[in-house]
């Protein structure tokens, strides 16, 4: 195993042997995020209510298992695949308390080299797990395991916020980031490399700008944050349709289709 892939295993193993369980936040989908950031999610679980049903579907890095749920709940037979050992072990908890064991299965492996066959799902989902991943090993694996008529819904973080970049860089020296996941957040170039292995890349989406910048300040779900947020998303609905300056979201969600199988 390449060097960064074990720095990276043994980064997120660490991670989940340290959860306190007492405390842990069992919630899947969006309502694990503060309520500020929930847009980028809230998108995909949309879209997958669309795709999902009767579909055979890949969390592609799946970490601790909390968007394999509700695709299952929703009428999806779902794998979540990581190279964590401990956070299978959480993901696989996870789907006993929300009671859909049945309909999820976990693996530990490598999203690089993934241990199933040529066309074999319709959806691959991928929440947070490219920058820690050779991207172009990754796109191929995705292109590879789908259908021909199959798609990728990809949310992800996006690269160019200085502010942002700095709080990474402050995250990895708290040993709480790898060198791998702050070398390599999204860039534009790295969303469209994705054209090499799909024919399509379509609900290219930028999120979080505004409500990023509320975020630290809600603490409460209730009505008054509520509007508050509504407010602060209308922003950035404004915001991040303007050239350079959607750059500088937090999130960016997008549909690859078409895999190219040549």
């Amino acid at each position: 195993m390449e060097l960064r892939k074990k720095l990276e295993k043994a980064h997120y193993n660490g991670q989940a042997r340290n959860i306190n369980f007492e405390n842990y936040d069992w919630r899947s989908g969006s309502k694990r995020f503060n309520i500020a950031l929930r847009s980028p999610y809230e998108f995909c679980e949309k879209w997958l209510t669309q795709h999902c049903k009767s579909k055979k579907i890949l969390d592609y890095g799946c970490g601790h298992g909390i968007h394999s749920i509700l695709p299952a709940k929703w009428g999806g037979v779902v794998i979540g695949v990581d190279i964590s050992i401990k956070s299978i072990k959480i993901a696989k908890e996870r789907a006993i308390i929300e009671g859909v064991s049945d309909y999820v299965t976990f693996k530990v492996g490598d999203c690089e080299s993934l241990d199933f066959p040529d066309n074999y799902f319709d959806i691959v989902f991928s929440s947070g797990t490219l920058s820690c991943l050779d991207l172009a090993k990754a796109y191929f694996e995705m292109a590879r395991v789908l259908k021909p008529d199959g798609k990728a819904l990809i949310v992800d973080t996006l690269g160019y916020n200085p502010l942002l970049n700095f709080t990474r860089w402050i995250r990895y020296k708290l040993a709480q980031r790898t060198k791998q996941t702050i070398e390599n957040i999204l860039r534009m170039n790295d969303i469209y490399l994705a054209l090499k292995y799909f024919d399509k890349i379509k609900k290219l989406k930028f999120f979080d700008f505004t409500t990023l910048a509320i975020s630290p300040f809600v603490k409460k779900d209730n009505t008054c944050m509520h509007v508050i947020i509504s407010f602060a998303k209308k922003i950035d609905d404004i915001l991040l349709k303007l050239p350079f300056l959607k750059y500088l979201a937090f999130k960016v969600v997008y549909v690859l289709s078409q895999p190219n199988k040549s």
